[in-house]
């Protein structure tokens, strides 16, 4: 069933700007926003009821209203984060993957589990924009936690981040994005996921740290 929603979607958005109704993220602009790139715990959340917007099947979701974490390298600091009710990434209703499943059941739009370590992407506005985990590969993979109720995220990537391969994507709409990639300026597109090498985060994660 997801090969075909993403067969769908891919052709969509090989004959429609891929600002449509896809998430492109193109990194080199979301580095040059993120204002603080850390290690945190997740504490817990505190959610909210909301419904989805009237073009949706009606049903009620849990909203994020905020989250309590501490630092990895802080671990005495106890910080809040207030979500805001509506954001430029997406919407922020509260999906988690258990982090003990090897089984993926989500591709994107889901938030950490209560105790997961995870990275944050804060922007200059400091709301999250990014979060990663890391990998067996010894990578951190880094997604989206805002649902995109009408297509998919697609990442634009450049050197050391990597393309992530978890995606099952037919050979020809692969190649459809990346002659999008290129065309924007970039060595290629990942879709859902972007990796990066740990020792290579590290050296963002220094410069984006606050005192």
């Amino acid at each position: 069933m997801l090969k075909i929603l993403l067969f769908h979607i891919l052709f969509l958005m090989a004959i429609t700007p891929v600002h449509a109704k896809h998430r492109p993220i193109f990194i080199k602009e979301l580095l040059h926003e993120t204002e603080e790139l850390a290690e945190v715990v997740i504490l817990d959340y505190t959610l909210t009821f909301d419904t989805l917007f009237h073009a949706e099947p009606l049903q009620v979701h849990r909203r994020i209203k905020s989250i309590r974490y501490t630092y990895i390298h802080q671990p005495d600091s106890i910080l809040s984060y207030t979500a805001p009710k509506t954001c430029k990434y997406g919407w922020q209703f509260y999906g988690h993957q258990d982090s003990t499943s090897t089984k993926n059941q989500h591709h994107q739009g889901f938030w950490p589990s209560v105790n997961d370590t995870v990275l944050v992407f804060f922007d200059q506005e400091g709301v999250i924009s990014l979060m990663g985990r890391k990998t067996k590969q010894n990578n951190f993979q880094l997604w989206s936690p805002y649902q995109n109720l009408s297509g998919i995220t697609i990442f634009f990537g450049i050197a050391p981040f990597q393309q992530d391969n978890s995606a099952q994507i037919n050979d020809r709409f692969l190649q459809i994005l990346q002659n999008r990639a290129e065309k924007e300026g970039y060595e290629f597109a990942s879709v859902f996921y972007l990796n990066i090498a740990i020792e290579e985060l590290e050296k963002l994660i220094l410069v984006h740290r606050k005192p």
